[in-house]
C-alpha cells in the first residue's frame, strides 16, 4: 500500500530588494520526522554573496527543534513563516510511495524538477561590448600587448580576481589603486539575471580582495528597454562604483574617460 508524504521547498530570498527567490532544498514530513535536504546554494551566493550554507544549516537546525509545536505539515510552514526570515517553506505538496526505493524516486524528482540548478551556458568572455571597448583601447594604444601584465600600466584583459573561484574581470588597468570593468550585454529579449549577478559577484570580489578598487560595470541596451531590464542594472549598480550604457555615446565617453585618465596617470607625457 503507497504511503502519502507532505513536503515543503526552503526558499532562499538573497537579497529583499531585488525580490529574487530561489529553491534550495526540501523538506518532506517523514513518519513524524524531517527529512530535510539542502542541495543548491550557489545561485543565493550569486546573487548576494553570504555565508548560505552555514544559515541555511541553521534554519534546519531550528526546523527540528520546533517541529513538534506544530499539529502539522502546514502549521508548521505557517510558524516558520511567521518569522519573517530570508529563508522559508512553500506551501505544502504531497507525493504517494510505496517502499524506499519509491520514495527515494520521487524526492529525486522534487530536487531535479525544482530546485537544481539547471545548467546554463557560460557566460562569454569575449562579449560584443568587449571587442568593442578593446578595439577603442587598441586604437588608443592604451591596451596591453600579449604577454604583458597588470604591471605594464596599460589596460589589461580578462584579468584574474579569484583564481579559486575562476572569476575574471573583462578588463583592468593598475594606476596605484585597481580599475576593473565588467561588460552585460542585455539586448536580447529576455536576458538572463545571472548575467548580471555574475558581473556583479565578480566586481564585489575584487573590491573585497583589493583594498580602494574602483569597479565599473558597462551594458549595452536600448534606451527604449532600459525600463525592462531595471533588476540587472539594480544588481550591477550595487556593486560597482559607477554603471554606464555602451549604446549611450555620452555614457560611453564618461567610460573610456576613466580609463584613459587612469592610464595618463601612468604614463604622464602622453595625453588621450
Amino acid at each position: 500500500m503507497a504511503t502519502t508524504f507532505d513536503y515543503s521547498i526552503i526558499r532562499v530570498e538573497p537579497d529583499p530588494r531585488r525580490g529574487e527567490r530561489v529553491n534550495v532544498g526540501v523538506v518532506v514530513f517523514k513518519n513524524g520526522e524531517l527529512d530535510i535536504r539542502v542541495v543548491e546554494t550557489k545561485k543565493a551566493a550569486a546573487i548576494a554573496s553570504r555565508d548560505w550554507d552555514n544559515h541555511i544549516q541553521q534554519f534546519s537546525s531550528f526546523l527540528r527543534e520546533n517541529a513538534s509545536l506544530a499539529e502539522g505539515p502546514k502549521e508548521l510552514v505557517q510558524l516558520m513563516g511567521a518569522l519573517g526570515s530570508q529563508i522559508s517553506l512553500t506551501n505544502t505538496g504531497w507525493f504517494d510511495a510505496r517502499g524506499d526505493d519509491a520514495y527515494e524516486k520521487e524526492v529525486s524528482r522534487i530536487i531535479t524538477t525544482l530546485i537544481k540548478r539547471q545548467a546554463q551556458p557560460r557566460r562569454p568572455r569575449d562579449s560584443g561590448i568587449a571587442s568593442k571597448i578593446a578595439a577603442e583601447f587598441k586604437t588608443a594604444q592604451i591596451l596591453a600587448a600579449k604577454g604583458e601584465d597588470i604591471k605594464s600600466g596599460n589596460v589589461v584583459r580578462n584579468y584574474v580576481v579569484d583564481e579559486g573561484a575562476g572569476l575574471k574581470a573583462d578588463f583592468a588597468l593598475k594606476n596605484g589603486c585597481l580599475h576593473l570593468a565588467e561588460t552585460v550585454d542585455l539586448t536580447t529579449a529576455h536576458p538572463h539575471f545571472g548575467t548580471a549577478a555574475g558581473a556583479a559577484v565578480t566586481l564585489d570580489k575584487a573590491r573585497k580582495l583589493n583594498n580602494g578598487a574602483k569597479a565599473y560595470g558597462v551594458y549595452a541596451v536600448a534606451e527604449s528597454r532600459r525600463a525592462e531590464v531595471k533588476e540587472h542594472l539594480s544588481i550591477l549598480g550595487d556593486y560597482s562604483d559607477d554603471i554606464f550604457n555602451w549604446n549611450d555615446r555620452d555614457e560611453r565617453q564618461r567610460f573610456t574617460r576613466v580609463f584613459y585618465d587612469a592610464y595618463n596617470s601612468n604614463h604622464p607625457l602622453r595625453t588621450l
